[in-house]
């Protein structure tokens, strides 16, 4: 299965939600606060981090940029949080 099915599948970043709607990787948040943009850079995060024709880190990189220029003020450190936990979860870091 690739990340960006795993996406769609599981938690909106990728992880494992367990039966209260929380998810590991997103610091136990539930699904419902996650916003719509977070949500998107995430997934794009994601399907470029499964693609591999781009360091991790540089991946992790731009998408905290698109965090800080278009979602709230804290949504660059969540983003850097999952994407981190998800990329040294599956072996990408």
């Amino acid at each position: 299965m690739t990340l960006v099915r795993a996406v769609e599948r599981r938690c909106a970043c990728g992880g494992a939600v367990g039966p209260s709607g929380e998810c590991a990787a997103c610091r136990r948040r539930r699904l419902e606060r996650v916003g719509v943009v977070e949500r998107n850079i995430l997934r794009l995060a994601l399907a470029e981090l499964d693609e591999a024709s781009t360091p991790s880190r540089v991946v992790i990189d731009e998408a905290v940029k698109l965090a800080h220029w278009f979602a709230g003020a804290r949504a660059p450190a969540f983003i850097n949080g999952v994407l981190d936990a998800i990329a040294h979860e599956t072996g990408a870091l």
